[in-house]
């Protein structure tokens, strides 16, 4: 979804505990390009420049995954084409 792309950028899975075992490691992962980190088995960690962007961001992430669920049942899920995100970012993402 080119909406999700646009507020959530590229989202990295960490491994489960890593905040435990290797804070450093967790706190590296997140950037103005990577604001938000899934953690395995643990939950999502979503940063904004003040907390209503955050919350837009959890909320997104929230109806993200809601809708990949919900799309598993009806078939596979595509990715957005590498192409189409290059174009996405070029138009509107500013860092």
């Amino acid at each position: 979804m080119p909406e999700s792309f646009v507020l959530l950028r590229e989202v990295e899975l960490l491994p489960f505990g890593v905040q435990y075992r290797d804070p450093p490691a967790l706190a590296r992962s997140v950037s103005p390009r990577r604001p938000v980190v899934l953690i395995e088995n643990e939950g999502v960690l979503v940063t904004g420049a003040n907390l209503l962007q955050a919350f837009d961001r959890l909320e997104v992430a929230e109806f993200t995954a809601s809708s990949i669920l919900q799309a598993r049942l009806l078939g596979e899920v595509v990715d957005l084409p590498e192409q189409a995100r290059r174009e996405i970012s070029d138009a509107y993402i500013r860092d």
